[in-house]
């Protein structure tokens, strides 16, 4: 048992409340029973991402405990592998069971009073969409974090409001969300079932979600003041946790103190916090890198089929477009091909110049150089094995 649970196990201890005629649900109760929901219905490529799933909707009740609010973002290569119905689902269950909406304004973002956000088919949320939702991706991109607000006048008093982005926000869509949601999200790849899943009918499940949805609102009313508690008592980085960037430990946290909280509360029942730090591995294990590194690392390979074994080269910006062509990475069109290999290219160091002999422009590449930047940008699968 860790600092955090046996804290947690020390001011557990309360009487019931007056009147109350049987002792309230307990959470890990309630997560095992989302859990069996999502997995009834859903086919997840590996069963603790359901687990995931739950403690997301969990934390819909208890978010403004903590500093960070991680995402959940439902993707898939084709249609009809249970994504909306993901969204179904977790909606129903969410604290003041949000609406599934597609990406809404971002007037609307910033002026609604409901801060829980699920979304369907936000496939217009990548990076090549920057520019067009740009207002849109900037409410969602602050909105993981508790300070994260967005500042607009009001053009009746001309005076400057600031509004609060943050609260729980969960995503479907078949394309990969921008680089900068990516990274503030548990990503849950789905797959089309190999056999046939039960039918899921909302009419008769209200009922169930309507218990759950009051037992998670009692727990939580309950426990406010010993979430913040033991969330105040995490070190600087736990050893469950220490594996995963930063960011990752930074929106996983509020989990691993739910399920310290849920264990200590039943202690002779299976623990959550195993299956948790499994999910966790496997929503790591399944984070893409960013496009401008896919870019890097693509670009360094062709480089090292031009250098071999010299210790540096000097390749034509003309030859370099053709191989960047080649790579479905790149999109440098050919009016600003050379322009655009520039821009990118000055963010590693590197700038155009004339060839040995005085000829075409191009760039010289050292065999250091490849090491240093393949040396920052490798690889690294964050799960652990």
């Amino acid at each position: 048992m860790n600092s955090v649970e046996q804290a947690i196990l020390d001011t557990r201890k309360r009487p019931l409340e007056p009147g109350t005629e049987q002792p309230p649900a307990k959470l890990a109760d309630i997560i095992d029973q989302i859990d069996g929901i999502l997995r009834r219905y859903l086919a997840f490529p590996k069963d603790p991402l359901a687990m995931l799933s739950a403690f997301w909707v969990v934390n819909t009740y208890v978010y403004k405990a903590f500093r960070y609010c991680g995402y959940l973002a439902f993707r898939s290569v084709t249609p009809s592998c249970g994504k909306s119905l993901a969204l179904e689902i977790i909606s129903a269950l969410s604290f003041g069971r949000p609406s599934v909406e597609t990406v809404p304004t971002a007037a609307v973002l910033f002026r609604s009073d409901d801060k829980i956000l699920i979304l369907d088919e936000v496939d217009s949320l990548r990076n090549k969409d920057k520019e067009k939702f740009s207002d849109v991706l900037a409410i969602l991109n602050s909105g993981f974090k508790v300070d994260g607000v967005i500042r607009r006048t009001n053009m009746q008093s001309f005076k400057v409001e600031s509004f609060s982005t943050y609260g729980p926000k969960a995503f479907a869509g078949l394309e990969r969300l921008s680089d900068t949601l990516t990274s503030r999200s548990f990503q849950i790849q789905m797959e089309r079932s190999t056999k046939k899943m039960p039918r899921f009918n909302m009419r008769l499940f209200d009922a169930e979600a309507r218990t759950i949805r009051e037992n998670l609102t009692t727990w939580a009313d309950r426990n406010q003041s010993l979430l913040e508690a033991a969330y105040n008592r995490l070190p600087n980085e736990t050893p469950d946790l220490a594996s995963f960037d930063h960011r990752f430990q930074d929106i996983s946290e509020p989990f691993l103190v739910l399920a310290c909280l849920a264990d200590a509360e039943r202690p002779d029942g299976p623990l959550l916090l195993p299956r948790l730090i499994a999910a966790l591995k496997e929503a790591a294990g399944r984070r893409e890198i960013s496009a401008k590194e896919r870019q890097l690392l693509a670009f360094l390979e062709i480089v090292e089929s031009f250098l071999q074994s010299n210790e540096d080269v000097f390749i034509e910006t003309a030859t370099l477009l053709e191989h960047c062509a080649e790579r479905e990475e790149f999109s440098f069109d050919r009016e600003r091909g050379g322009r655009a290999l520039a821009g990118f290219l000055r963010n590693f160091g590197q700038a155009t110049r004339h060839s040995p002999d005085g000829g075409k422009r191009g760039y010289l590449f050292t065999r250091k150089w490849v090491a240093t930047w393949r040396a920052r940008y490798q690889v690294v699968d964050q799960g652990g094995a």
